[in-house]
């Protein structure tokens, strides 16, 4: 099997001697079996996935997205022990499909009627308060979710 880098993958053999293959900032594993190194499959599933996450990366100004991506950068994010960022990242994954909805004084409603219709989630409305508040608050100092 020809071995080829990639940038932004981890391509190595596991302990059972099988070839595993990741990228590196999502954690998103690649099929290796379906699509062997080198093959133009795996390039371009490599591509697409490279892309997803460049796609991910930039938020559009204005949006909820925006505000989860500024308040991920800001040092108050960063002070918070790493199991609270676990925790706050798990909270704002839930908030991915409406991340592009414009900031605005419908928001926080919004936030409600989407945390109470997840499936199989009771009660991540009063999970989700505190890392909503957070955010909000650094969007605006003045504004409070409850």
């Amino acid at each position: 099997m020809t071995i080829i880098r990639v940038k932004g993958f981890k391509i190595f053999r596991d302990r059972h001697g099988h070839w595993r293959c990741y990228h590196r900032k999502t954690g998103v594993p690649i099929d290796l079996k379906k699509t062997p190194i080198g093959s133009a499959e795996f390039i371009a599933v490599c591509a697409k996935i490279a892309a997803l996450q460049n796609a991910t990366e930039k938020e559009k100004p204005g949006t909820l997205g925006s505000l989860i991506a500024a308040y991920r950068a800001s040092m108050a994010f960063q002070d918070l022990s790493p199991k609270t960022k676990r925790d706050y990242q798990a909270y704002f994954e839930y908030l991915r499909p409406i991340a592009d909805t414009p900031l605005g004084v419908s928001t926080v409603r919004l936030l409600c009627a989407f945390a109470t219709r997840l499936p199989g989630r009771a009660g991540v409305l009063r999970i989700t308060s505190r890392p909503c508040s957070r955010f909000f608050s650094h969007g605006d100092p003045n504004a409070t979710f409850s």
